[in-house]
């Protein structure tokens, strides 16, 4: 503060803190393009562009790999395949039951540990758990009527920033709903297909 800088904005994410010129005394306009970027251990000072400037530019890359059909038990509950506990997205797709029916419903989803998600909560749902409720009466009406559920799940993803590849950290929540929707969107473009997430 004393050197007039004040915090622009914190990267949680990656540890970093940038700091910029501008606090409340007067600062010259030839110093005022000059920023602070603070790293985990260490503080170098480097220009960066200003926010307004800024592209976004982000392009997310990834493989869906089929993990199983839903069933239901003995007991009529949801019988859900073996999953790590580890984070990913998923994807649950729902062919027609009737032969005149030519859309299929699929639902995406993200969670920081699938078999928790799919073995735990919709298998399970709590009272107050309304997505969860209506997941699992969703997939229980369609395997009654004897529809088929397949599961589909996917625990790496590429994120492109201004055209370089980099891995997409599925442990962080923004990350996980980046590429969340954009299957999302990619699957919302076909005809044939009925998102479930989306109105």
């Amino acid at each position: 503060m004393a050197a007039d800088y004040k915090v622009q904005q914190v990267y949680l994410d990656r540890g970093r803190v940038r700091f910029e010129r501008g606090g409340r005394n007067a600062v010259p306009p030839d110093r005022r393009a000059r920023a602070l970027i603070v790293e985990p251990s260490t503080a170098t000072e480097r220009p960066v562009r200003p926010e307004a400037d800024s592209e976004v530019d982000v392009r997310v890359v990834l493989s869906w790999r089929h993990s199983g059909t839903v069933v239901l038990d003995s007991a009529s509950r949801l019988s859900i395949p073996d999953l790590p506990a580890a984070p990913g997205l998923y994807r649950l797709s729902l062919p027609a039951t009737m032969p005149d029916a030519s859309r299929r419903r699929i639902y995406i989803g993200e969670t920081s540990s699938l078999s928790r998600r799919l073995a735990g909560n919709y298998r399970h749902p709590g009272p107050t758990q309304r997505t969860s409720l209506r997941i699992n009466a969703l997939l229980h009406g369609h395997l009654s009527q004897g529809g088929a559920v397949h599961l589909a799940t996917a625990l790496t993803a590429t994120v492109y920033r201004a055209g370089r590849p980099q891995p997409l950290d599925l442990t962080v929540k923004a990350c996980r709903l980046l590429a969340e929707n954009a299957a999302l969107v990619a699957v919302h473009a076909c005809e044939d297909w009925e998102t479930i997430n989306l109105p």
